[in-house]
């Protein structure tokens, strides 16, 4: 029998922020939410709005950490604390996660509307998360608007969405919003050293550059370490790290990798059996391949181009593309 490690985390979950200090990129959201907590000035009802992997349902469980911890609420709380564990983990009574996806009807929303008379079992509030929620339907937002307006003392909403324009304005009007910015790519890219460090990872600038520009500002928690460990678990060493950095959509960035010369039929393959190219567009994307790994300063490794087994002519590649295009 095959012993499974239950003690392994992604490194998703893992390095997912757990205090505002742990929060990328978003420094005038937590400034925001700290004074407010400091001043007791804490609004019934929050909107996060962003785009994936900015950080909403990290931030979103962060305050309800805050808010429910002992001695609380407090922004300077203890993460290890069992109450801030359980939010964390998703098993606190007190602080319930909705996927608005999947609970999007009336009815749903009607039956977390009689669920809020309730004072909270443990903790100072009850907190209702949740996420989508531009996915409840026009009859659930009409169902949740009186509650919204007038909830009970003991009451906290947190809302996060990628689509606030699917929202009805009276809601969004009831909420404190916040809206959270892509991650700029040197942060990611220096958390993302940061990762390898704790892991034994040897990881060049260039590399952690190179995953961070194909994150497209979303946090490192959630896509670009998926990139990492991925590479990890298949090819370990900084050289294999760089071919699949420029692997990802990163071709047109620094390769930075001495003694390369396989790179590109590897970068070739990888992109045919990773992405499922037809074998009619291999010499397309080789082409597209050679351009980028050039755009970023490969000619300047001999050998490099050279060891291009379809590398062709810039006229040949025009021709193969408009046939593709065709």
């Amino acid at each position: 029998m095959v012993s499974v490690s239950t003690t392994y985390q992604v490194f998703a979950r893992k390095y997912r922020p757990r205090t505002f200090e742990d929060v990328l990129g978003q420094d005038h959201v937590v400034q925001t939410l700290r004074n407010a907590i400091a001043q007791d000035r804490l609004a019934h009802a929050y909107l996060f709005v962003g785009p994936r992997g900015t950080g909403k349902t990290s931030t979103a469980r962060i305050l309800a950490k805050a808010l429910n911890c002992p001695n609380g609420p407090t922004a300077e709380f203890d993460p290890d604390d069992p109450v801030c564990l359980e939010i964390a983990e998703g098993n606190s009574l007190d602080v319930l996660e909705i996927d608005g996806a999947s609970n999007n009807g009336v009815d749903q929303v009607r039956e977390l509307r009689d669920t809020v008379k309730f004072a909270p079992s443990s903790g100072q509030f009850k907190i209702y998360y949740i996420d989508e929620v531009h996915m409840l339907s026009t009859a659930a937002f009409n169902a949740l608007l009186k509650t919204l307006e007038e909830p009970p003392p003991h009451v906290k909403f947190i809302f996060a969405t990628t689509e606030p324009q699917k929202i009805l304005p009276t809601i969004i009007s009831r909420c404190q919003r916040f809206d959270l910015r892509r991650i700029p790519t040197d942060v990611i890219a220096k958390h993302l050293q940061f990762i390898s460090t704790e892991e034994g990872i040897e990881l060049s600038e260039e590399a952690a550059f190179a995953i961070a520009k194909g994150a497209e500002g979303g946090e490192v928690g959630l896509k670009t370490t998926g990139i990492q460990q991925h590479t990890v678990a298949v090819q370990p060493g900084a050289d294999r790290f760089l071919q699949m950095a420029v692997a990802w959509p990163c071709a047109r960035h620094k390769p930075g990798s001495s003694g390369a010369e396989a790179l590109v039929p590897q970068l070739l393959f990888r992109c045919s059996h990773n992405l499922r190219v037809p074998a009619e567009a291999e010499v397309i994307v080789a082409g597209q391949i050679e351009q980028g790994l050039w755009l970023a300063g490969a000619h300047k490794h001999p050998g490099l181009l050279a060891a291009h087994p379809r590398a062709q002519p810039r006229r040949r590649r025009r021709q193969a593309r408009v046939v593709a295009q065709r």
